[in-house]
């Protein structure tokens, strides 16, 4: 969880780094906004995503699952980490390593904060743990 009471809502990911996919969601699941990283790998503009659930964009076997983590995060407050696949606009299926956090404001859940990268397909539990700190790290320093 992630406690960001002075950060004003933006319409860019303030964590973004070049190569990684970074993503915020409001509370219902729904895009807020996508990193150009994210816009280019998924085909979707910046427009186009923010018309998007975030079960419209993984694959069908796995939207269930999908809701499921993003219900935890909001319920139990914590951050998850877990593979998805995405359909990307022209119907490609990419694997990603994701990890996504709650962001408090006030006490209060305002969104859900993601990061994620290309998946070779094997997501040990060294790779989470790099993914979830990097993640930590570059949501409280600002930077990516």
């Amino acid at each position: 969880m992630v406690d960001r009471s002075n950060i004003e809502s933006r319409n860019d990911p303030p964590f973004a780094a070049v190569n990684e996919i970074t993503f915020t969601l409001d509370l219902a699941g729904y895009f807020k906004c996508v990193n150009s990283e994210g816009q280019r790998l998924s085909g979707y503009s910046s427009e186009e995503v923010k018309r998007l659930h975030i079960s419209e964009v993984v694959v069908p076997e796995l939207a269930d699952l999908v809701r499921q983590q993003f219900r935890r995060t909001i319920q139990q407050r914590i951050g998850v980490v877990y593979e998805i696949e995405i359909i990307t606009r022209d119907r490609r299926r990419v694997l990603l390593e994701t990890s996504i956090h709650l962001v408090m404001r006030d006490g209060r859940p305002i969104e859900i904060q993601g990061i994620a990268v290309p998946s070779a397909g094997t997501l040990t539990q060294s790779r989470a743990f790099w993914l979830d700190a990097n993640f930590a790290l570059s949501t409280l320093s600002g930077t990516g």
